[in-house]
């Protein structure tokens, strides 16, 4: 007897013709390859988190600068000053650039859409208190610049300290330094100083400059 397989019964061709329910073993006629077990959900590969990239201003041209900050709401004319300019002075500088305070500092620069940066500092200064800066740079920053901050200053030893204003910066490299000008020189109305020794650390053959040791006493 032949049995042949149609639809889901069997046809006989011997003795007339009889059908029959399909066995199980008429189940491999239909029988569909087995799918693949499910994925472990521990295993499936996940996208590598997106790490935005570390923004850092471009280093200031050595030289001599013109600086000029100007303080919203006050009285006061905007200081005028000239900076001798290298890029050791220029790593320790603050948020403003007549200020020392860069190893004081911890800062977050990023990348606005006008092509400028965006700033947040936190300086820790002692019994000067914290100064949080926040503010917007536009320019080069390269050689010409312009700079406008939010400066909030808290936990001063001092309560008359504590204070909140905003500045304007404008900043721009002019030429070299004089011959009689040492980097870190800063000029204001003909008279010179400078921020290495306003700031009371030393010069350091680093990138960042070091505290000035304390007086032993002796």
């Amino acid at each position: 007897m032949v049995l042949t397989c149609i639809g889901s019964r069997f046809k006989s061709t011997l003795f007339g013709t009889v059908t029959v329910l399909c066995a199980v073993s008429l189940a491999a006629c239909h029988r569909q390859p087995p799918s693949a077990p499910p994925t472990p959900a521990s295993s499936v590969a996940k996208p590598a988190a997106a790490t935005a990239p570390v923004q850092t201003l471009p280093q200031r041209q050595a030289g001599l600068w013109s600086i000029i900050i100007s303080e919203s709401g006050s009285d006061d004319a905007p200081q005028v000053q000239q900076l001798c300019l290298d890029a050791l002075t220029d790593a320790n500088l603050g948020v403003l650039p007549n200020e020392l305070t860069g190893n004081l500092c911890k800062e977050t620069v990023s990348a606005t859409a006008g092509g400028g940066w965006g700033l947040i500092a936190e300086c820790h200064r002692g019994t000067a208190g914290v100064y949080e800066y926040s503010g917007q740079i536009s320019g080069d920053y390269s050689h010409d610049y312009s700079e406008k901050v939010r400066l909030q200053v808290s936990g001063a030893a001092l309560p008359q300290m504590n204070h909140i204003a905003h500045y304007t910066v404008q900043a721009k490299r002019t030429g070299e330094c004089a011959a009689d000008q040492s980097p870190g020189d800063l000029i204001t109305g003909g008279a010179k100083s400078n921020l290495f020794d306003l700031a009371g650390i030393r010069r350091p053959a680093g990138k960042r400059a070091a505290a000035a040791p304390e007086p032993s006493g002796d």
